[in-house]
């Protein structure tokens, strides 16, 4: 991906994004959130889907992820989920169908033993629920 200079152009990658995210048999609604997140690398991320079995979704997410390794920096799968894709905060239900592939996939790339993986799992699986499930106490009504 080339760089996005101005609003035109974003527009316009945008556009071009949404042919592309459609071909792939994903709905319109990828190539808004593609190109907010990754910008200009959109194109290289639905290239790399092409290496992945399953589902566009689950292909989707395996590509981003990668890319996340590859460029990102990413650490674990609360870190991909939460800071690199905003799913915990703006697509938490997709999450659970993806968490198994994405633990696997952090588990081949990193060397994770069945105890890490167990573990990033729990920690992820807390996040999710705290984040979905609201408490209200008359104490805190009343501050």
């Amino acid at each position: 991906g080339g760089t996005l200079k101005n609003a035109k152009d974003v527009a316009s990658y945008k556009a071009e994004m949404e042919k592309n995210v459609v071909a792939k048999g994903l709905s319109e609604y990828y190539s808004i959130y593609l190109v907010s997140n990754y910008g200009a690398q959109t194109d290289a991320i639905l290239e790399r889907m092409n290496q992945y079995d399953g589902t566009p979704e689950e292909q989707l997410i395996r590509a981003e992820l990668a890319h996340a390794f590859e460029y990102e920096m990413v650490q674990t799968p609360l870190d991909f989920f939460n800071r690199r894709t905003g799913r915990v905060y703006f697509n938490l239900p997709s999450i659970a169908a993806l968490t198994d592939l994405v633990l696997n996939d952090f588990q081949q790339h990193l060397g994770w033993s069945d105890e890490r993986v167990q573990a990033e799992k729990t920690a992820l699986e807390t996040e999710v629920y705290e984040v979905s499930h609201f408490e209200y106490s008359a104490e805190a009504v009343a501050a």
